[in-house]
């Protein structure tokens, strides 16, 4: 009975998200399939709570993780095996390593031609110019400076290039290098900052590269958190808040239910139960418990002898997520239902969507499943890819 409710479920899921997209979190919409084949499969379906993987009393936690593959990383946090990634620390942005290089004379005098505005388009790097030195940086008290001498150290530019895509030190260093900078600074975020002769302190203390996927990051977590808001939730707030869910939508299915019902059997008197009309209203009832069921089963929560709260379950509001997928079942059958009350071909969007559902199970979970690349075309697959941005970095 289990099992065949979890069909029902994944399938209407697959349907109705067609209908009803949802944004990114929590890499759901990356993990869909590969979740959903898991939970067909039974190979992450045991209680995996702080508990039992401090105990080792997960019975599967292996078979978990050899199903989810080499989206572990992504999708562990939505099975419950792992939990959600901490954000990025801003601050990680301001820590760097710094090096000094030994650039010829003609190296010296290339970093300042490549450095020079405008830049051509298909430029790898941005250019940030600013005073080495303030008007009164060497001005002591009671000491006299000739006036050439100030004006001259203080006219002198602070040249430094950014290059956009994220390197490793390694990388920086040679791509700096061969700029002929004098010295480079390559920040944790992975952002590389070259230096050029004139530059003090090593350049700019901030990581300014346009393309490097970390330092996006680390700038959304900035705003997040000039905003005052959280950027997690805590276990006890995720259970009051699926409570409150499981509640509403719980009632909602009643609304539709009672609504339809009532007014089909008591007003119209339309009382034959084998009917179209009441075939597909047992239908949609049936896709509406389903997906209510399929709530519950991922709000269940774990406590400890004690009663401490070990695991809240899954977040049944996080955007993207199969909770997302639940509740729009429920909206949409319960519109229909509704609608149904004053005119009947509304059930139409019922008798078409076994096909829909079948397309989308064979699209998000069977093809993946069984046209999945074996173990050996995905290594070379990979080898691929990395050899490729190695060469886009070199460029």
């Amino acid at each position: 009975m289990n099992t065949f409710l979890a069909f029902v479920c994944i399938g209407f899921i697959c349907l109705f998200g067609f209908f009803f997209p949802t944004a990114k979190s929590c890499s759901e919409a990356v993990c869909g399939p590969r979740v959903s084949k898991c939970m067909l499969i039974k190979s992450c379906n045991c209680s995996m709570t702080p508990a039992d993987l401090a105990g080792k009393n997960c019975s599967c936690c292996k078979d978990c993780f050899h199903c989810l593959g080499e989206l572990f990383s992504d999708c562990c946090s939505c099975v419950g095996l792992c939990r959600a990634e901490v954000p990025v620390d801003p601050r990680m942005a301001m820590r760097s390593y710094v090096e000094s290089l030994s650039p010829a004379e003609d190296q010296i005098n290339l970093f300042e031609l490549v450095t020079t505005e405008p830049l051509s388009p298909d430029a790898k790097w941005t250019v940030k110019t600013y005073p080495s030195l303030e008007p009164g940086f060497f001005y002591k008290f009671g000491v006299e400076h000739r006036q050439e001498e100030l004006q001259s150290l203080t006219k002198l530019n602070c040249t430094v290039a950014f290059l956009k895509q994220c390197l490793s030190v390694e990388k920086c260093r040679s791509a700096c290098a061969s700029l002929g900078a004098s010295s480079y600074r390559w920040f944790h975020t992975g952002c590389c900052e070259c230096v050029g002769q004139s530059c003090i302190d090593f350049g700019i203390r901030e990581g300014l590269c346009e393309d490097c996927g970390e330092l996006e990051e680390l700038q959304q977590n900035i705003a997040t958190m000039a905003k005052g808001k959280q950027l997690t939730k805590g276990q006890k707030q995720i259970v009051e808040e699926n409570a409150s869910t499981l509640k509403f939508y719980f009632l909602m299915t009643l609304f539709g239910f009672g609504v339809h019902f009532c007014f089909r059997y008591f007003w119209s008197g339309d009382i034959p139960c084998f009917s179209m009309s009441w075939i597909l209203f047992a239908v949609s009832t049936i896709a509406q418990f389903a997906a209510l069921y399929c709530l519950r089963s991922m709000a269940k929560t774990s406590y400890s002898e004690s009663g401490d709260l070990l695991y809240s379950g899954i977040d049944l509001n996080m955007e993207g997520g199969v909770g997302e997928y639940c509740k729009d079942v429920i909206i949409f059958s319960t519109i229909i239902q509704i609608l149904a009350i004053i005119y009947r071909k509304f059930w139409i969007l019922y008798i078409v969507a076994p096909l829909y559902t079948a397309y989308k199970v064979w699209v998000t979970v069977l093809m993946p499943w069984f046209f999945a690349p074996g173990e050996e075309t995905d290594k070379l697959e990979k080898k691929r890819l990395k050899n490729q941005r190695k060469l886009l970095r070199l460029r």
